[in-house]
């Protein structure tokens, strides 16, 4: 082959950093619109087609180990699951108070610009979360783990917040729900960074480079 795309750094690296190989970042429309205010209180937001085993995975993990822990000081919370073909497993996860499972729905943006902030608890996976950049596009302050990042040029505590455990999440979590301060300054932060790194347009440029160089 003449040349190979990957979307992360961190995957160009696993790959073994091979001349050939080349990293063009996802990206989200710079045209998304960013809502700061006027969001709904105690709703938790996760986002993604849930037929992917790892978005399924990451629902039913924040649902059983994650919300007790955030219900337990904040009872009125929601946890929304938005996006489609969600399995029997997520579907069940409505026995729970509290827990929306939306299914497919026409604009996931919608949902975000409401949501008080976004969850990307993945317990598995590779490359670029969509979800983690479609919310810092949308002001949604997110909590995330490692496995969500994917190489993403963020920083603890200036763009979102990272979390490993179920203890750990739910504690950010609920920092966030309680402190409207915090929640502004990541979600501008995100924004700013979404801005200079992680447009379409970026990345476009990015494959245009990877093709020219191919031929």
């Amino acid at each position: 082959y003449t040349r190979a795309i990957v979307s992360t750094q961190m995957d160009y690296e696993a790959l073994g950093s091979h001349p050939r190989i080349r990293v063009a970042a996802n990206g989200v429309d710079p045209g998304c619109a960013f809502v700061g205010e006027g969001r709904k209180p105690n709703v938790v937001a996760f986002t993604g087609r849930i037929s992917y085993f790892p978005n399924a995975d990451a629902a039913v993990w924040f649902v059983r180990q994650v919300l007790p822990l955030i219900q337990h000081q904040r009872p009125d919370t929601q946890f929304w699951i938005i996006g489609a073909d969600p399995p029997p497993a997520v579907q069940k996860l409505t026995q729970q108070p509290g827990v929306v499972v939306t299914g497919y729905v026409p604009s996931i943006t919608h949902y975000l610009q409401q949501a008080t902030l976004a969850v990307a608890p993945m317990q598995c996976g590779s490359g670029i979360q969509n979800k983690v950049l479609e919310a810092m596009a949308c002001g949604a302050p997110v909590v995330a783990t490692p496995f969500a990042l994917g190489g993403l040029e963020v920083c603890h505590g200036e763009h979102l917040l990272i979390a490993c455990h179920a203890h750990e999440f739910a504690d950010l979590v609920l920092q966030l729900l309680h402190d409207q301060r915090l929640r502004r300054e990541l979600a501008g932060n995100a924004r700013r960074l979404i801005d200079e790194k992680y447009t379409w347009e970026q990345s476009v440029a990015q494959l245009e480079a990877a093709y020219a160089q191919a031929l």
